[in-house]
């Protein structure tokens, strides 16, 4: 009986060590995109980013230090930015974060009257809000 207690007490040991050893190298991975759906020209739509180590956040509409997105082709208005942290300044317009995972980030929309365009270029931005890793980014043509 005392063989058998030793024994599970060796194989809970391990295997606390081994989630220990998980965790640090979780906090070791940068943020690293996947595959992004597809972006499209309006207001409300779902853009469904894929990958691992975006660690876990609430969901949120606003401006976020973790998750932003540019439009470099901004199609006659410029470059401009949705969702920025607020080191930057705020940016006007703010994401709408249904889900955050740390293999998938849901966005629902935009808030605050612009979004990206037909032929506009976007870039998205991810920092793992746990850790400060960062940054994976993910680029698509608007359609």
């Amino acid at each position: 009986m005392i063989r058998f207690f030793t024994l599970a007490f060796a194989v809970l040991a391990l295997a606390s060590q081994g989630s220990s050893l998980a965790a640090t190298q979780d906090r070791d991975v940068r943020p690293t995109v996947l595959s992004i759906s597809r972006v499209i020209d309006a207001e409300t739509q779902t853009i469904t980013i894929t990958g691992y180590g975006f660690g876990y956040n609430q969901p949120y509409e606003g401006d976020s230090s973790f998750l932003w997105m540019v439009d470099i082709q901004g199609n006659g208005t410029g470059w401009w930015r949705a969702g920025c942290p607020q080191q930057y300044g705020p940016c006007g317009t703010w994401l709408i974060v249904s889900s955050w995972t740390p293999k998938r980030i849901v966005i629902t929309g935009f808030a605050n009257g612009m979004w990206p365009t037909k032929g506009d270029l976007v870039n998205f931005f991810i920092w793992n809000p746990q850790t400060g890793r960062g940054t994976g980014a993910a680029a698509g043509m608007v359609r």
